[in-house]
């Protein structure tokens, strides 16, 4: 079962959501031909979507899909990446938001019930942001390149995300658990 929604979001707080993680306002400047695509760049972006646990590069990447998607909009798998990246959003974004803030209402099941989702929602994602990259034409091409970086990032979070969830499992055998650091931990 997936988590519920908490709240949806306003636009202030999707607006804050943009300039906290920086990305998806860079590509949407770059999807305009505002700033270059260029090597630097998607180093850039790489080494900063990279650079996040996976459940904060999952939202990252559904707020920077929601800026493809606008690009592929022409393209019945554009269509669908926009209804998945939404999902996402609104999904995980109040989550975020009220465990940033270190909310004292934000039920710790909430949390760990869409933790449980994060690799399955990461792997959907990506898959469609590289669909999506061998749809667009030549004339979508920067938005192609970020497609694919996007769902790259995406499919490397998956692995990690199943790797964090696996520490999770703890056999019912073991007593000592004062050296387990139970996933999320201590988040940005």
């Amino acid at each position: 079962m997936k988590a519920t929604i908490m709240h949806s979001l306003n636009d202030n707080e999707l607006a804050a959501l943009h300039a906290k993680f920086i990305v998806p306002v860079a590509m949407s400047r770059m999807l305009n031909n505002l700033e270059p695509l260029d090597d630097v760049a998607e180093y850039m972006l790489h080494d900063m979507i990279g650079s996040h646990k996976p459940d904060t590069a999952l939202l990252c990447s559904a707020l920077c899909a929601q800026n493809v998607a606008a690009h592929a909009a022409h393209l019945p798998i554009g269509r669908i990446l926009t209804i998945e990246a939404n999902r996402v959003v609104e999904e995980y974004g109040p989550l975020w938001i009220r465990h940033a803030s270190k909310s004292l209402d934000i039920d710790d099941r909430k949390i760990g019930d869409a933790l449980n989702h994060v690799p399955e929602d990461l792997e959907s994602i990506g898959d469609l942001l590289l669909a999506t990259c061998g749809e667009l034409g030549e004339d979508k091409q920067a938005a192609a390149v970020l497609a694919e970086i996007l769902g790259s990032e995406a499919h490397m979070h998956r692995e990690e995300a199943e790797a964090l969830l696996e520490e999770m499992f703890i056999p019912d055998a073991a007593t000592d658990l004062s050296n387990v650091v139970m996933f999320p931990g201590a988040r940005r």
